[in-house]
């Protein structure tokens, strides 16, 4: 939603600028800067206002009550007086800056007229120059080409993080704008020769214009084909995928019975897609085939994963991209400060501050659901609630700084059989930053979180106790525990990344021994040994 930030708006010229911006832009917000001691005043002066540019025109005197912020600061005042949040919320929330505020009063002393038409202007500047700059910087960027996939990679990633954690709401707009060009840079490095291999390893793939070939089990490859029908299929580069159909097939096809138990070489993607006809692929025709077997779903499950199939997804410009895989959120926090770093997280604070949850419809679920899963899946990733969430007990939690929480458990049917299960995820900003699984019993549960490569640099510690927060709010656990995999048993990645220090230095204990650290043994040996 367009945005102003204006100065002098209580003033002859301004209150002429805010009127005709109400007027003549039916849909800008306005963020008018008032001298006021506190919010009651300033209201009061922005009444005043509304009263002498509309007098009794109650219609547009509503309308400005419901656009027009009125922000206290003052011109003569560093930083224009402006409080963090009020700073912050301008600089994420205006794209534009007008300045119609100034001193005429020719009786003033000298330094008194500076302070206003000199200074003051300059911080206005400073401001729009703040909010510019990185803006300046993803525009220069945005017109380089790029010699290969690994340089590609890093603005990526770049352009991802910023869109999560942006300076202001411009520097996120103008990331996602080229976020959502992006697959025509692959396609320009693919028409260009270049080798993009390095694009298909677990932690960067997903790639608008890419593909990703992975073995994925009977449920999630209905899903995609059901989702994506026209760039999902099976990959039968490899002879004995054809082999592994002997056993199979023939439950749909009977007169193959015939070949397959006493000839040779039984061409068995010939009879498929003899059988299949010219429309669909050979996996929708597979699975449809699968739905009619006089079975139960996690028989039909076993049988077909028994084939053990490479599938391939072609996600050239898809939403569910790792590229594109992210949402408009209905304001964006900007990080204008530091950010909340791991020594002032406080978790037994974090977990018990109060906190609204709302239970979201079905249709609502099936949504978050479908978005969950396909940050999942291009990330070659699976979990049990990924793949068999309930979208009737979908829930969500606006913790603060951008960031909404969803949880969810299991229908029935796929619930287990002594513990609680509930699993979730987190969008920064719009964008799925991690994800959280936890298995519990009574007031104890067993927590895994993980927090994707690309945003581990952004408030991970926090965003780490929020997810705490809302399970504790929600299923009233207060003992938590890691998983050792979390924290680097059989993880070679948990222990590169020095996880078991992440939650010690939160304030988790060791409940075994902690082996000794001999000298001469390195940190990574160390931190296996922990793990």
């Amino acid at each position: 939603m367009p945005a102003t930030f204006l100065t002098g708006a209580t003033g002859f010229i301004g209150s002429e600028v805010l009127r005709r911006l109400l007027v003549h832009e039916p849909e800008r917000q306005v963020h008018a800067l008032v001298r006021a001691a506190d919010a009651a005043e300033a209201a009061r002066r922005g009444r005043e206002v509304l009263f002498k540019l509309f007098f009794d025109d109650e219609a547009a005197t509503a309308d400005g009550r419901r656009r027009i912020h009125w922000v206290i600061g003052n011109l003569k005042q560093p930083g224009l007086g402006l409080a963090p949040e009020a700073r912050g919320r301008i600089l994420a929330e205006c794209d534009e800056v007008i300045h119609a505020a100034a001193s005429t009063d020719w009786d003033r002393p000298l330094e008194a007229a500076e302070a206003v038409n000199v200074e003051g202007v300059r911080a206005v500047v400073e401001l729009a120059a703040e909010a510019a700059r990185t803006e300046r910087l993803l525009a220069g960027l945005g017109r380089r080409r790029f010699p290969g996939p690994e340089s590609l990679i890093r603005f990526h990633e770049a352009l991802l993080f910023l869109r999560a954690f942006p300076a202001s709401g411009r520097v996120a707009r103008r990331a996602g704008v080229l976020l959502s060009a992006f697959g025509e840079r692959v396609e320009k490095l693919r028409r260009a020769g270049a080798d993009l291999s390095s694009l298909d390893p677990m932690e960067v793939s997903g790639f608008a214009g890419t593909v990703i070939e992975d073995k994925l089990n009977y449920d999630v490859a209905r899903w995609l084909v059901r989702r994506f029908p026209r760039h999902v299929e099976i990959v039968w580069d490899d002879e004995s995928a054809h082999t592994r159909l002997a056993a199979t097939l023939p439950r749909f096809l009977p007169l193959l019975d015939d070949d397959a138990y006493v000839e040779a070489d039984v061409p068995y993607l010939d009879w498929l897609r003899a059988a299949k006809g010219r429309s669909g692929s050979d996996l929708a025709w597979l699975l449809s085939r699968f739905e009619r077997l006089p079975l139960t779903d996690r028989e039909r499950a076993e049988l077909f994963d028994s084939l053990d199939l490479t599938i391939r997804w072609d996600l050239d410009d898809l939403r569910a991209s790792r590229t594109r895989n992210w949402r408009s959120a209905r304001r964006i926090f900007s990080h204008d400060g530091p950010f909340v770093r791991r020594n002032e997280v406080d978790l037994f604070k974090e977990m018990t501050a109060p906190l609204a949850v709302t239970r979201l419809s079905r249709r609502e679920g099936e949504r978050v659901l479908d978005l969950m899963r396909e940050v999942m899946t291009v990330r070659r990733r699976e979990l049990w609630g990924t793949t068999y969430g309930d979208p009737g007990h979908v829930i969500k939690a606006e913790v603060g700084r951008g960031l909404e929480i969803f949880l969810w458990g299991l229908p029935p049917e796929r619930r287990l059989p002594l513990r609680a299960y509930v699993a979730g995820f987190s969008l920064k900003n719009g964008v799925p930053i991690n994800y959280v699984e936890a298995i519990g019993l009574f007031e104890w549960m067993e927590v895994g979180f993980n927090t994707f490569y690309t945003f581990r640099d952004g408030e991970s510690a926090w965003n780490y106790a929020q997810a705490l927060r809302v399970l504790h709010q929600v299923l009233g656990m207060t003992c938590v525990s890691v998983y050792p995999y979390q924290i680097g048993q059989d993880n070679e990645e948990a222990i590169e990344s020095g996880a078991f220090w992440f939650y010690r230095k939160l304030g988790f204990e060791v409940v075994a021994e902690v082996p000794d650290h001999p000298r001469g043994h390195s940190q990574l040996v160390l931190r296996k040994r922990l793990g």
